[in-house]
């Protein structure tokens, strides 16, 4: 289960209990809305708020409590041993803790020996019934070595586009800020579970 999916399922039993709390004549119906609310904002913070977006000025870091935004000319190495690193040329690294490395799939071109094993590729190689240079290691969708692919990707597009004339080169630094967001959510989730636990 992605967090993605475990974060929007908190969601939705939280607002799922709020409602029914709010339906019924049930003692204890604030602190069930307290809890609700607590989790549901700190399933927002941890699950679903966390990401990685790649725009045309840049790398967009969002972590728990930070917000990180790296231009194109920053983004100079990558990364992915055990979560998404990006390094700028004066050194300094930004980490996007939600992205975690994942291992890798093996598979294989069309029409190779190994593809026509399918998921028993693998196998195949062991037993002799595909060369071990027709096996391909694949970095699984929204890995962090699939999205360090990603940004090499659009950072070679970006570099092509400045070198024919078609972008103008951006300036300027990294920028990290505080998520005021993502910290009053925290703080008003603490608050609202030391209400529930004292009533």
């Amino acid at each position: 289960m992605t967090a993605q999916v475990a974060g929007w399922f908190l969601v939705v039993v939280a607002a799922g209990l709020s409602l029914l709390s709010l339906l019924e004549d049930a003692n204890g119906k604030v602190e069930i809305l307290l809890w609700s609310g607590a989790v549901a904002l700190i399933a927002w913070v941890v699950l679903l708020r966390p990401s990685v977006q790649l725009r045309q000025d840049g790398v967009h870091i969002h972590n728990l409590v930070r917000d990180v935004h790296l231009p194109w000319p920053q983004v100079d190495v990558l990364e992915s041993r055990w979560n998404l690193k990006v390094f700028t040329p004066d050194d300094d690294g930004y980490s996007a803790w939600a992205i975690s490395a994942q291992r890798p799939r093996a598979s294989a071109p069309e029409g190779s020996k190994a593809s026509l094993l399918g998921p028993m590729a693998g196998l195949g190689r062991i037993a002799g019934g595909a060369n071990a240079d027709e096996v391909v290691r694949r970095e699984r969708r929204g890995s962090a070595g699939d999205l360090a692919q990603q940004i090499r990707l659009q950072r070679e597009e970006y570099d092509k586009a400045v070198g024919e004339g078609l972008l103008e080169p951006q300036t300027g630094p990294v920028v990290v800020r505080p998520a005021v967001l993502a910290i009053a959510a925290l703080v008003a989730a603490v608050a609202m579970a030391a209400v529930a636990v004292l009533t």
